[in-house]
């Protein structure tokens, strides 16, 4: 027993320290689930997903509502395409960025965005170079703050988020 708290240990020490929170790296991660992994790492971590949903574009979205965690993934390679980040605020960049900050705070951080998407209510802030896109919910009563971050290949948005769905995009996921 002590030889496999010490192998956790030692795994979970080796990981770097982004990996092992919240942290969400562009292009590449949200905490320890990565792009390009199979659903399956996913789902032993976190258990049975909600029912997935199939999207016109050969994509299988999965939602794991305690987590606040939402994955794309290829129906042709079962990989993930694309994490969903929502309602939490430990999921956060390397530059301070995430649920709940506000539209002149990702644009402070990441700089000039190379498109931006109008929803129902919500405004979608896409860094396509980067590999990331921020939700920001639009309220009348409130401030704008970023509801939902999604993390995606660099040069990959349009292809899994296309056009037409990009404004229905945020309601993929019950991300609220």
């Amino acid at each position: 027993m002590l030889i496999l708290i010490t192998l956790a240990c030692l795994v979970l020490s080796s990981l770097p320290v982004q990996a092992q929170g919240g942290l969400i790296v562009p292009g590449r991660s949200i905490g320890v689930f990565r792009l390009g992994d199979p659903l399956e790492t996913v789902s032993e971590a976190l258990g049975p997903p909600s029912p997935p949903a199939l999207l016109p574009q050969a994509m299988l979205s999965y939602y794991w509502p305690s987590r606040h965690l939402g994955v794309m993934v290829d129906v042709v390679t079962s990989k993930i395409v694309a994490l969903i980040g929502s309602s939490d605020v430990d999921y956060r960049t390397a530059k301070g960025v995430g649920i709940g900050s506000g539209a002149e705070e990702v644009q402070s951080a990441f700089g000039r965005r190379s498109g931006i998407d109008n929803g129902d209510g919500t405004l979608v802030l896409v860094y396509d170079h980067t590999g990331v896109a921020f939700v920001v919910t639009r309220a009348v009563s409130l401030h704008d703050h970023v509801s939902t971050i999604l993390v995606f290949g660099p040069g990959e948005y349009h292809r899994i988020f296309p056009r037409p769905m990009t404004a229905a995009a945020p309601r993929m996921f019950p991300l609220h």
